[in-house]
């Protein structure tokens, strides 16, 4: 499939032009609307004038006061009424070539072919009058339907039954214009309908919220006999801190609790035995075995990733993927020793658990027995600090708190003298000087665009005079190309004024200044 060739000059004025490189004769032409187009000013459709050159012709459009239209989606993403509008500019500019004699499917409903003036739905369309099917199939002579979907790419919250009127005009026949014109004049007649209901929602809503909470209040307010005693309800009434005493308690009762003492200790000292005999518990060797796959992901990535392409973007992704590698393993050891350091889990086991539980158990029932419950309450809290100052207590946060071993340190970035020379293309790259500063920019991306708008460049550049969407350098098989983006101060390339969306091929040394000589400039570099 052959395509049309774009470029751009100043002739007259901005100007944009259109061949095949095979040519467009003149044979191909209708008469008819190349007399049409050349006698009247017809609305929606860019000036245009031709000339030809060994029976080959090549069309000029002229664009001055214009912006691409591309480049304006591409600045700032489009509302549902704003995409209707686009729409009806488009359907507008088509619908009125009939009543000149001029075909649809001779309009180029591509993006980078359609320019806007002030507002966006001020539409220009580039016509090409080919007989036939000659340009059917080639770019930019594309089908409205395909237009129409592309630009839902650029809305930024999409209204799906809108959306879905207007697709329907478009499943039979291919130029339903009327339909779909009244189809859109409906539909931005009903957008600002839709917001002001979506407000008017909204503060229905809080009213109803702030309703349901009065009347909540007021409900609550009308119960004073609902009351929700505190004192009462305490089985155990609380002896004053200063008359706290120590227990007395019968000798059959202190000679559970020295036994259980020396069975507590015991028991410590056998859970003791096998962290010493450097027995390993099953879940560090799975422990272990994590650890080991997760460094040899690290491993791998850094091999089969960085090593293959050793860019800054796969630099960037190496380095997160270890340390999110890292990151859980430190998450996985150190959950392990801090839930054996709460719980005491490695220091039990469970015939030990089950014989206290039954010793408890039974001391609280001869504590029942004798009638003396708040004395039971304190005795075992005093039970639990002289525990805390036993030599076995020390036991317990030696099994508890088992050492780690060492965990291997991450891999360290080299720098670039220590790095393997294992690339033998150049780095080419940016170098930003303005007011004595320079900054250095990698060219990271296949297209690389640089404006005031920070979400839509790659470089946000704040100085006087930049357009949002101010100048765009594109890396295509080695080869570096410059284009500045119809912006309001234009841009120099080596001192010469670069033509609006002309395509330029950059050398290494070329310097770009924007919004004039005083403005920054970005020399091309390589390393």
């Amino acid at each position: 499939m052959e395509r049309f060739r774009i470029d751009f000059a100043m002739n007259q004025g901005h100007e944009m032009m259109i061949d095949r490189e095979s040519g467009i004769y003149r044979s191909e032409l209708d008469e008819i609307e190349l007399h049409m187009l050349q006698n009247e000013r017809i609305p929606y459709l860019i000036p245009m004038d031709w000339f030809e050159l060994d029976t080959k012709v090549t069309f000029r459009y002229k664009l001055s006061g214009m912006k691409m239209l591309l480049h304006r989606l591409q600045q700032q993403p489009l509302t549902m009424e704003q995409y209707y509008m686009l729409i009806l500019g488009v359907a507008d500019a088509l619908y009125e070539c009939k009543h000149y004699m001029l075909r649809p499917e001779g309009c180029l409903l591509d993006e980078q072919f359609i320019f806007i003036g002030e507002k966006l739905h001020d539409i220009r369309l580039a016509y090409l009058p080919i007989i036939g099917d000659a340009g059917k199939h080639a770019m930019g002579a594309g089908d409205l339907l395909s237009l129409i979907v592309r630009f839902t790419s650029y809305i930024e919250q999409i209204d799906g039954e809108g959306l879905k009127r207007v697709l329907h005009h478009l499943t039979g026949n291919k130029w339903p214009l009327e339909e779909l014109r009244s189809t859109l004049l409906d539909l931005i007649g009903e957008a600002p309908q839709k917001l002001n209901s979506a407000a008017e929602n909204s503060e229905q809503m809080q009213q109803k919220q702030k309703a349901v909470a009065t009347d909540k209040n007021s409900w609550t307010g009308h119960q004073p006999r609902i009351e929700y005693p505190v004192e009462p309800i305490r089985p155990i009434p609380q002896a004053p801190k200063q008359q706290i005493s120590e227990p007395e308690v019968s000798p059959f009762i202190s000679g559970l609790l020295d036994e259980s003492r020396h069975q507590q200790a015991a028991s410590l000292e056998y859970a003791e035995m096998p962290a010493y005999l450097g027995e390993a518990k099953p879940d560090t060797k799975k422990k272990w075995i994590g650890t080991a796959a997760l460094f040899i992901v690290i491993a791998c990535t850094w091999r089969f990733v960085y090593l293959e392409a050793a860019t800054r973007q796969s630099l960037l992704l190496s380095s997160g993927i270890s340390l999110l590698m890292i990151a859980i393993i430190l998450m996985v050891w150190l959950k392990g020793t801090n839930h054996s350091e709460s719980t005491g889990e490695l220091a039990y086991e469970p015939d030990q658990l089950e014989q206290s539980a039954e010793l408890y158990q039974g001391m609280a029932h001869l504590y029942a027995q004798h009638g003396d419950d708040q004395s039971s309450s304190q005795n075992s809290s005093a039970d639990h600090f002289e525990a805390g100052n036993d030599p076995s207590a020390s036991n317990l946060y030696v099994v508890a708190a088992n050492p780690i071993s060492r965990i291997g340190e991450p891999t360290v970035l080299l720098s670039p003298e220590q790095q393997p020379e294992h690339r033998n293309e150049p780095v080419i790259w940016l170098q930003r000087s303005w007011e004595g500063e320079q900054t250095k920019l990698e060219l990271t991306v296949s297209c690389f665009k640089i404006g005031r708008i920070g979400e839509k460049v790659s470089y946000a550049d704040c100085a006087n005079g930049v357009s949002r969407l101010h100048l765009e350098i594109e890396s295509k098989e080695g080869e570096h190309r410059a284009k500045d983006l119809g912006s309001r101060n234009g841009s120099l390339l080596n001192g010469q004024t670069m033509i609006p969306y002309k395509s330029y091929r950059l050398s290494i040394g070329d310097i770009i200044h924007l919004a004039g000589e005083q403005g920054p400039s970005y020399e091309l570099k390589s390393s």
